[in-house]
This record gives C-alpha cells, structure tokens and sequence, in this order.
C-alpha cells in the first residue's frame, strides 16, 4: 500500500508545480474545522500563504527517476513473491493438517469399533486390544483429534 502511495507520488510531482506557484487560503469555520483553499474564504480569513515552486535544479533528474521506478519494481516483485510463499506455507500446513486429521479420524473409527480390534505385531503377530488398551489408546488420539479436527468424530 505505502509503494503505491509512493509510485502514485512520483507520477504526480510534475503536476505540483502549477499547483505550488498559487497562493493558497486558510480559514477555519464555526464548527472549528480548518479549510485551505486557491479562492478567498467567505469570511475573513487568516493571511495569505504563498507557496513557491522548487528551483529546477532541486527537481531529480531523469536518471533518478528511472532507477527509483526501477527499485520501486523491484520492491513491488519481491513482496508479490513474499506473498505467494506465505500463501503456499499456508495452504501446505492446511493439507497437513488435513492428512493428520483424516489418519486420526481413521484411527478413532478403528478403535471404536463394538467387535474384537487387534495390532500388528512386527513379526507378523496378531495382538488384540483389551478394553482397557482400547480406552488408552482413544485417550492417546484426542489430543491430536482436538488439534486438527476440532474433536474427536462422532
């Protein structure tokens, strides 16, 4: 927004000179609001302030202005990169997010199963959960079932 205001500055710094060679009004109103403007007040105002012109050589070259253009660019590519990486980190912490719920939701369904629910050893084995185990292992999921789904499933 603020390189936008500055880009927006640069274009109209030609236009300011015919405006900065007129004399300008300040006035302030019943209400207290304070006015400025090129024509008289409708009632007396305070003194006349005249604004001069910047002396030419005070106006920044043509060179200047293009390599300012140039940074301003610059600036405006690399935050639209900035931008875009954070929204790419954002939408890959929600798919995350979203594959942890899924596996835990998966898991939950398993474990809530009313019929006999058995884990695989790593030879091959068979091992069937008790109630108690099954409990245990329900109360290990909710942490992450409250973390990523908002709750265990119902």
């Amino acid at each position: 927004m603020r390189a936008l205001l500055i880009c927006g500055l640069l274009l109209m710094a030609p236009l300011t000179q015919v405006v900065l060679a007129q004399e300008v009004y300040r006035w302030t109103d019943e209400h207290g609001q304070v006015h400025f403007g090129t024509r008289p007040p409708p009632c007396a105002g305070e003194p006349v302030m005249t604004i001069q012109p910047p002396a030419a050589e005070s106006l920044p070259d043509p060179q200047d202005r293009s390599l300012t253009r140039q940074r301003l660019l610059q600036s405006y590519q690399r935050e639209r990169e900035l931008k875009q990486a954070a929204e790419q980190k954002r939408a890959d912490q929600e798919r995350l997010t979203l594959q942890r719920c899924r596996r835990l939701t998966v898991q939950w369904r398993r474990l809530s199963h009313p019929g006999p629910i058995y884990v695989k050893e790593p030879d091959g084995q068979r091992r069937y959960l008790s109630d108690d185990q099954r409990r245990q292992e329900k109360a290990a999921l909710l942490d992450g079932l409250r973390e990523y789904c908002d709750g265990p499933p119902e």
